[in-house]
């Protein structure tokens, strides 16, 4: 059984020392921030603006100027505009680009003939900065620019010229008959008016139809030349005759051009459902800006103060064994327990309070949101930092040396903080069997609730289940500590002491 007086005697102690030795207190509040200020600034995935080149040998084209102004528009992209693909790929292979767009030629002409095809050319000799660049350019092409409201654009302006000269055509055929053929020149004009409203009304529709519409057209100055060399031939013979023949053929070109008038409108109605534009909407949830940042940092925190309650904890019972005074602390007849305890006590204070002033620092600097259970979070950290301490203390009791027990508690706590935990890299990356020495490793399970608690919030279970495994390595952890300081303590008289170091 521990006594009280002289735990609080030991603990009195290390206090002493502590405040005696300002190096400790750099290490427990300076080292942190700098962690965390190295990690915000430095350690960033976003790779923005992305230089893209735009190949399009007729930039002029409705549909290319539009994609152009899109990507300069984007924040997020440097936009060079060529004019073939050589130099395209010239600038590539200087690195002055990352990745260049090549559009195909006569694009808004060709838009209805088949399907667009747009090529983009990545640098894959890196593959974050290629992804990022292949999600930017896409997400451009598909909410940034309106292919349908450019489709409509384009139609109108290549087609409503074509369609103006093919009824100034066949008005001037019209006007050209007799006299006897009035009605059918009056019919035919009403019925090219009637076809030009009807295009003009749907210009998105033209290019589908334009075939339609030309042979409609072709077909109505056919009927009125026939018309007209009808009502010429019966005029010379009989007015009755003629105007009998006139009405006829006017009849025939109304049931022709009725006729014409509900293929072009069934044409224009099949095409208009067989266009079903897709729409796209993404939401990106728990962190709207996009910010690398704040997916990293919620990782970097617990790898910030496991390297600075190891590398603290770990020379401290060394420490006692370099120097011999801890024969010294067994004639005082003090227990192995009593030690640990304060040994802990002292350091494990200082370890919650540096991590204290790191995650603050963090939580403000970088603005990081916090949507989880405040309670569950520190509990976290509090049973982490446990562990991490315990740890400390069972490389320090099993290496009895100052040097040799940091640089274990930076291989055996801290990398794996960074490379086994999920802070950077997906465990769902790496083998199978690298995956389950990482969730046997604390830093995994700390790591994944500090996700949770400042980015998404809720999954109180999985933070439940996570502080029980981390509650479960510091117990486990305290008594191999336990153990490992009593046996070498029992044997400390038989060690000599260090002589002085001159």
């Amino acid at each position: 059984m521990a006594s009280q007086t002289h735990v609080l005697s030991l603990l009195r102690k290390e206090v002493q020392q502590i405040l005696a030795d300002k190096s400790v207190l750099v290490v427990a509040f300076i080292l942190p921030i700098l962690l965390v200020l190295l990690y915000g600034t430095g350690l960033r995935l976003d790779v923005k603006p992305v230089s893209v080149a735009l190949v399009s040998p007729h930039m002029e084209d409705v549909v290319s100027k539009e994609i152009a102004f899109a990507f300069s528009g984007s924040p997020y992209l440097n936009l060079y505009q060529v004019n073939n693909a050589l130099d395209a790929q010239e600038l590539m292979r200087t690195h002055e680009i990352d990745a260049y767009v090549l559009l195909p030629n006569n694009l808004a002409q060709s838009i209805y003939h088949r399907e667009i095809q747009v090529m983009i050319v990545l640098n894959g000799s890196n593959s974050v900065l290629a992804t990022q660049a292949r999600s930017f350019i896409e997400s451009v092409l598909s909410s940034s620019v309106s292919l349908e409201g450019l489709n409509r654009q384009v139609s109108y302006l290549n087609f409503a010229p074509a369609i103006n000269v093919m009824a100034a055509q066949e008005s001037s055929a019209v006007l050209t008959m007799d006299d006897n053929s009035t009605t059918s020149a009056s019919i035919g004009a009403s019925t090219s008016t009637s076809t030009m409203q009807a295009l003009a009304a749907s210009p998105s529709m033209a290019f589908s139809s334009a075939q339609d519409t030309s042979t409609a057209s072709a077909t109505n100055i056919t009927t009125a030349a026939i018309s007209a060399s009808t009502g010429a031939a019966y005029s010379t013979n009989s007015a009755t005759v003629g105007s009998s023949m006139g009405s006829t053929s006017s009849a025939s070109l109304s049931a022709l051009s009725a006729g014409t008038s509900a293929t072009a409108s069934s044409s224009i109605s099949s095409s208009a459902a067989a266009y079903k534009p897709i729409s796209i909407t993404t939401r990106n949830w728990f962190n709207e800006a996009n910010e690398s940042t704040w997916y990293l940092m919620a990782g970097q925190l617990i790898s910030a103060i496991t390297l600075m309650s190891a590398f603290m904890s770990s020379i401290v019972i060394a420490r006692e064994f370099e120097r011999g005074t801890l024969i010294g602390l067994k004639a005082t007849n003090v227990t192995a327990g009593e030690i640990l305890i304060s040994k802990f006590l002292a350091y494990y204070g200082l370890s919650l309070l540096g991590s204290s002033c790191a995650i603050l620092f963090a939580l403000i600097f970088y603005e990081l949101p916090f949507r989880g259970s405040a309670l569950l979070f520190i509990l976290t950290i509090m049973v982490y930092l446990y562990a991490i301490v315990m740890l400390a203390l069972c490389l320090s009791v099993g290496t009895q040396n100052q040097f040799l027990s940091t640089q274990y508690a930076i291989i055996v706590s801290f990398l794996p903080s960074i490379l086994l935990s999920g802070a950077v890299f997906d465990l769902r990356s790496i083998p199978a069997a690298i995956s389950y020495i990482a969730y046997m490793l604390p830093p995994t399970y700390a790591v994944n609730s500090a996700k949770i608690c400042l980015l998404s919030g809720g999954s109180t279970d999985i933070l439940l289940r996570n502080l029980l495994i981390l509650a479960g390595f510091a117990l486990l952890l305290h008594v191999l500590c336990y153990r490992l300081l009593k046996r070498h303590f029992k044997r400390a008289s038989l060690k000599p002491p260090l002589p002085p170091v001159t």
